[in-house]
């Protein structure tokens, strides 16, 4: 995957810093000997560009710039800096209903958006989409993808006057069905399909590829954002047997969490309030099904096990500054300590990544 460095540095402080080929001569020796191969480092003159081969076992959370800011950060010592991103919603429902008959969708939350500007992007996503090799399309399309890249939660947004009735409905497609891809390709679906769709047709293959039906373009006005977790198992078997990967496909076939939804449907919207919104613009509460919610949890692990994984000494004070680098929540147990009674303490606190 390709990542810009301009955009990187958008989760540091050290701006000097990361202005000068250090921060490439930085980001190439730390993260070859600790993270992840670089394929290639192109200089784009205003940007650098970094081609990174992020294997399976960091796609959840490196498959997009935050997750590699930060891992640049536990490695460096750099200071990462989040983004923060409110909740967003009005407190009057939208006329749209949610429908899903699915176990393949574990989450999926959906806002009403009335009265948008769609239209060419400004040159700052334009300048961020093009530099990882990918092409602008409008406004609202980009900002979708400009939230996958940047925090890895795949979106997509239909137009909501286009839809057959009132109701996004989260189901198996019935065999024989089909769909027209947004590149323009039918694509014939079968029940082990998860899709999203209107009262009377497919909108868009779940977590793989949208459909031409509720495509946004430019004479749009309102729109359903979504966002959402599908079955990684049942995406990656999808992609394959109908030939359409993407994107998005790769996150969710990497099983991105659950939790991200909420994060990437907040950001979409302050993007969309500042590039697509107008005098008229209207947000309304949101749809959401997320019928098991991820439950925080702590895993115990002692320092005789991490040296026994390690092949190497070492002290319990370098076990939590690695924590603490990796921005993890951890708890110093006594061994005295009752494991009944360490459970009980722990039951309710949260765990998390970010």
């Amino acid at each position: 995957m390709r990542f810009s460095l301009n955009w990187l540095k958008e989760y540091f402080n050290e701006k000097d810093f990361f202005d000068s080929k250090k921060a490439v001569e930085l980001i190439e020796k730390n993260l070859i000997e600790k993270s992840f191969e670089i394929e290639s480092i192109e200089d784009n003159i205003h940007d650098f560009v970094f081609d990174l081969s992020i294997l399976p076992n960091r796609s959840h959370d490196c498959f997009c710039h935050r997750g590699v800011a930060a891992e640049i950060s536990a490695i460096t010592g750099l200071e990462f800096v989040d983004k923060d991103f409110p909740n967003n919603a009005s407190v009057e429902a939208g006329k749209f209903s949610l429908e899903v008959s699915s176990d393949l969708c574990l989450r999926y939350i959906g806002f009403e958006i009335q009265n948008i500007d769609v239209g060419p992007s400004p040159d700052e996503l334009k300048k961020k989409l093009e530099a990882i090799g990918e092409r602008s399309i409008n406004n609202i399309v980009d900002i979708t993808n400009i939230v996958m890249f940047e925090i890895g939660q795949p979106m997509h947004a239909f137009d909501a006057d286009k839809l057959s009735g009132q109701k996004i409905i989260v189901r198996q497609a019935v065999d024989g069905e089909k769909i027209t891809t947004l590149d323009n390709k039918e694509v014939g679906l079968d029940s082990d399909v998860t899709v999203i769709a209107d009262e009377k047709d497919v909108l868009a293959i779940a977590g793989i590829k949208g459909g031409k039906k509720a495509e946004v373009g430019l004479n749009t006005k309102n729109i359903i954002l979504e966002a959402a977790n599908f079955n990684s198992t049942s995406t990656r078997k999808n992609s394959k047997k109908l030939g359409v990967a993407t994107e998005s496909s790769r996150r969710f076939e990497n099983q991105i969490t659950p939790e991200l939804a909420e994060r990437g449907i907040n950001m979409a919207i302050e993007l969309i309030k500042k590039y697509a919104s107008t005098p008229e613009t209207k947000i309304y509460k949101n749809i959401e099904y997320y019928p098991k919610p991820i439950k925080p949890f702590y895993s115990g692990i002692s320092v005789s096990e991490v040296e026994k994984l390690l092949g190497l000494k070492i002290s319990e004070e370098q076990i939590k500054k690695s924590f603490e680098a990796l921005r993890f929540e951890y708890q110093i147990v006594s061994p005295e300590k009752n494991i009944i009674d360490l459970a009980k303490s722990l039951v309710g606190k949260k765990y998390k990544w970010g």
